[in-house]
């Protein structure tokens, strides 16, 4: 979701920034300021998406777990309708709870978020490995005057070209490396921490313990009163045992006449 942080205009927009931010920074030094800038602009494409997670996790599993309860009972059991209308209410309120709990927690991880902080050695591994590339290469240019080596490179799913870089352009360069490791160090540590919550309320919170919710929705006596014979069936079965009693009794009467 993020930009290429690599491109000539994505660029400009570091230069004109360090040109704003001029005296602020130390030399040589990517300015913390402009990178936390550049980071909040980012930083807010994250919500959507972990937002349109939880709504997909949330439609599955009640679309799935109403599914699996009109499929438990026989279409011709009396107490269906009424099984099923109780034990529905449990169900997607339970998971409704359980979206609302994630979505708390989701939102203060995103707050957190919002301040640039990172031990991942993701991170400084990235950075390194960018700068040495790009140092090797202006070696080789200096002391050949020309290279045979590629002037870009693939680093960690970067592909970065460090050639023909002025110094305004180098501090430039550096920005957009810390701004694209440190992006991609976040976006890792939010899909781990939201596919943790997501299971945990989801399915730690909800569905693991959603049996013991639905078994105790009911008393023994409102299961008796929905499972018991309808009153005009059940008259109709004493009618049915009365006829088919006289018809054994009159059989049974004309054999030994």
């Amino acid at each position: 979701c993020f930009k290429n942080f690599f491109t000539s205009e994505y660029r400009k927009i570091i230069l004109k920034l360090l040109e704003e931010n001029a005296g602020v920074a130390l030399p040589n030094f990517p300015s913390f300021s402009i990178i936390e800038q550049l980071y909040r602009a980012e930083q807010g494409k994250f919500q959507e998406p972990c937002e349109n997670l939880i709504q997909s996790f949330t439609e599955y599993l009640k679309l799935i777990l109403i599914k699996i309860l009109n499929e438990v009972f026989a279409e011709e059991t009396s107490y269906k309708y009424q099984l099923i209308h109780r034990l529905t209410d449990i169900i997607l309120r339970t998971i409704d709870e359980s979206e609302e709990r994630c979505s708390n927690d989701i939102k203060k991880m995103l707050e957190i978020e919002e301040r640039v902080f990172t031990l991942n050695q993701y991170y400084m591994d990235t950075v390194n490995k960018i700068k040495s590339k790009s140092q090797e290469y202006n070696t080789n240019v200096k002391s050949y005057g020309t290279t045979r080596t590629s002037s870009i490179y693939t680093i960690n799913d970067f592909e970065i070209d460090v050639s023909g870089l002025s110094n305004e352009h180098q501090a430039a360069l550096d920005i957009q490396i810390a701004i694209s490791a440190y992006c991609r160090v976040v976006e890792k540590r939010i899909v781990d921490q939201v596919s943790q919550l997501c299971y945990y309320w989801f399915i730690t919170q909800c569905v693991l313990i959603l049996d013991s919710k639905l078994n105790s929705a009911f008393t023994s006596a409102n299961l008796f009163e929905w499972m018991r014979e309808p009153f005009d069936q059940q008259q109709k079965r004493e009618k049915l045992k009365k006829s088919i009693n006289a018809m054994e009794k009159a059989l049974f009467m004309g054999q030994n006449a």
